[in-house]
């Protein structure tokens, strides 16, 4: 069992309080992994694309999800896999498809001011080598032709 102690001094930076308005105290049920938001960061991250989801809002996403190591997610929009990520850090097992072959084989432009090219490199299993996610990957990523949707 761990208690926490909080005091709250308002939301006034520029006044230095002696006393706080409120002091906290009780039981601390769990503690934030917010470092993962900045480990995964796009501008850190290898393979990138014009509409890559922000970080933040992926592991929000694996959070709503409740994925762990049971979990078998299907991303059928995938694009840079930003979703597969947040989800393989929670150590579920992860694939997707996409309707976009060149996306999906990083076939398309780069997305990164003043590149013209991809470097070869690129791709999104590159981004799970980049955190050390492969095992959570499944390789046999899909495409979805314009078929599958009845269109």
């Amino acid at each position: 069992i761990e208690f926490s102690y909080l005091e709250f001094y308002g939301t006034e930076n520029n006044h230095n309080l002696e006393k706080p308005y409120n002091i906290f105290f009780g039981l601390n049920i769990g503690e934030g992994q917010r470092q993962l938001i900045t480990k995964q960061s796009i501008k850190k991250r290898k393979f990138i694309g014009n509409t890559t989801m922000d970080p933040e809002l992926a592991f929000f996403m694996a959070n709503l999800g409740k994925v762990d190591h049971t979990s078998l997610v299907l991303d059928p929009f995938v694009g840079t896999g930003s979703l597969l990520l947040a989800a393989a850090e929670f150590k579920g097992h992860v694939f997707g498809g996409d309707i976009d072959f060149l996306q999906l084989h990083a076939r398309t432009r780069s997305s990164r001011a003043g590149e013209k090219k991809r470097k070869t490199d690129e791709s999104m299993i590159s981004n799970f080598h980049q955190y050390d996610l492969t095992s959570q990957y499944a390789k046999d990523q899909f495409y979805l032709p314009l078929g599958c949707f009845g269109l």
